[in-house]
């Protein structure tokens, strides 16, 4: 952990930025939680390095991503710009690479197919 995650972690009172996950919850959250950097190394070298805490699928869903005028949003508007990105990005893989997968796992699980055409229903995908 770098010199920034405690007051990172201070800063977010123990919270993922963008979906407000809970990162102290237990051990497997905290230690899955990631520092990231809210201005992103691609966009910014060497300046600004703003550490910000996130849940690990909150960091893996957001790569990169700033929003257009970034540079002029004040940090708050930043963050809330970027969890709406991620929000949408979570939506659309539950519904398509989340579903798919949930269904062979129940189908591995030897559980009846109805099971895996509920789960399917439920988020709203097609069976592979």
């Amino acid at each position: 952990m770098s010199n920034h995650f405690g007051s990172a972690m201070t800063a977010s009172h123990g919270h993922c930025v963008y979906c407000k996950r809970f990162l102290l919850a237990d051990f497997d959250t905290f230690w899955a939680s990631h520092e990231d950097h809210l201005y992103t190394r691609k966009h910014i070298k060497g300046a600004n390095e703003k550490i910000v805490m996130a849940c690990g699928v909150c960091n893996n869903l957001r790569g990169d991503y700033l929003p257009e005028a970034w540079e002029s949003m004040p940090e708050n508007e930043l963050i809330d710009a970027i969890a709406e990105f991620i929000a949408q990005r979570r939506k659309a893989k539950e519904q398509d690479e989340y579903a798919s997968w949930a269904v062979e796992k129940t189908e591995w699980a030897g559980n009846p197919s109805d099971s895996s055409d509920a789960l399917v229903a439920e988020h709203g995908a097609t069976k592979p």
